[in-house]
């Protein structure tokens, strides 16, 4: 069956971030995601016209969510905790392996995690360059599996971007595996195949990072299995994880409502594609053009408050709700994921964005995630009664 997540909380204050992973252990998720940031995705000259920032009030203003992980693992007792993607251009292989094992062991072997390239927006900005980051990727993926199984003995790698001289790394991890490390990366057969070999599975993101529908992720499963085999590795022990991007509402016009803000228009632009020529598949064109992709290009404090506003408003309301998200009640959704899930997907973690366009909708936000948990757990709810609501996800964030 699948397991039902949501992102933590990763701005200050620290103990309400952590607190916040303890009420969704309380509630009943399975998991709670934290993802590696220091940049948000729209430019400070935009923000104060947002709706969303009256709540949140400043936006780059993320906490280091490896240290809130940690923290929220001595909180918790139960829920699983994952940390993706974190990427390769800020942070070394070798460094990470350590970090890993180690937050293994602070969740007392309930953590797994997922690289990622990296995003334009956490690297340009603070004096790194993207550049061969894809090769970085594929060396970090390699050298950390090395280390996981290395049993002590040195380990040698000569990749393109990093590499290892004989590094020795005696960390064993809590239990008797090593914590999973997924990758969250592009489609193409030598990628996944690439993924198999090394890592333990793969990050997406629906319905925008994999707009060929089900028979796309399930196709990508199976290569990533075909990796893994011809590496000798069991495609049994892989995991498939995605962020599910929804928008749900008994009502149609409310729906209608909330995709037609600047927020969410501008969410489809960068959650969408993996480049913005997929959109003509469904008769959309992309306001940013064709080769136009959220982790490469995006750098908010590079564009201007008119170029925010005209990007948005040219998205069509159909896009975010066809290409962005998940749209309708949470019976609508639940039928809408439940091939992804046949296909293999075993952590969805839930992303419900009517509270960042409109936040006064929290509560029933709330009430749509449980509902959306239910079905496609089959039955098995949250306790929601009482907890407090509010915030980007709707539950849990006051």
């Amino acid at each position: 069956m699948v397991k039902v997540g949501v992102y933590g909380q990763f701005i200050p204050p620290l103990d309400q971030a952590v607190t916040y992973t303890k009420t969704c252990e309380d509630i009943g998720f399975d998991a709670v995601a934290f993802t590696d940031q220091i940049s948000a995705n729209h430019p400070n000259s935009a923000w104060p016209e947002l709706p969303v920032a009256a709540a949140w009030g400043k936006q780059h203003k993320f906490l280091d969510a490896s240290i809130v992980m940690a923290l929220s693992a001595a909180a918790t007792e139960r829920v699983e905790l994952y940390l993706g993607a974190i990427d390769v251009v800020r942070h070394a292989p070798s460094k990470l392996a350590q970090h890993f094992m180690t937050l293994d062991h602070a969740a007392r072997g309930r953590a797994f995690f997922a690289l990622g390239a990296s995003e334009a927006k956490n690297v340009l900005m603070y004096g790194h360059k993207r550049y061969g980051s894809a090769k970085k990727l594929e060396d970090s993926l390699a050298i950390i599996r090395k280390m996981f199984d290395s049993h002590g003995e040195p380990v040698w790698y000569e990749g393109e971007q990093y590499s290892m001289k004989g590094g020795v790394f005696e960390l064993e991890p809590y239990g008797s595996k090593p914590p999973k490390v997924l990758a969250a990366t592009g489609g193409s057969p030598d990628t996944l195949d690439l993924v198999g070999r090394y890592g333990d599975g793969l990050l997406t993101n629906l319905p925008g990072m994999c707009l060929g529908g089900p028979e796309q992720f399930a196709r990508d499963v199976q290569l990533v299995r075909m990796g893994a085999e011809r590496a000798g590795r069991d495609p049994d022990e892989l995991v498939f994880a995605a962020s599910v991007l929804t928008l749900m509402s008994e009502d149609e016009d409310e729906i209608q409502r909330l995709a037609s803000s600047a927020t969410l228009r501008w969410n489809t632009i960068v959650y969408g594609a993996v480049r913005g020529a997929e959109w003509k598949q469904f008769g959309y064109t992309h306001p940013l053009g064709d080769d136009w992709g959220y982790a490469k290009n995006m750098v908010p404090e590079r564009m201007s408050r008119d170029e925010f506003f005209a990007a948005a408003e040219a998205v069509p309301v159909e896009a975010v709700r066809s290409v962005g998200h998940f749209t309708g009640t949470p019976e609508v959704v639940a039928e809408k994921l439940a091939p992804y899930i046949d296909a293999g997907l075993n952590y969805a973690f839930l992303v419900e964005h009517s509270p960042l366009a409109d936040p006064s909708t929290a509560t029933v936000a709330t009430a749509n995630i449980a509902r959306l948990t239910e079905i496609i757990r089959g039955g098995r709810g949250l306790a929601t009664a009482g907890a407090s609501v509010g915030g980007y996800l709707g539950v849990g964030d006051s």
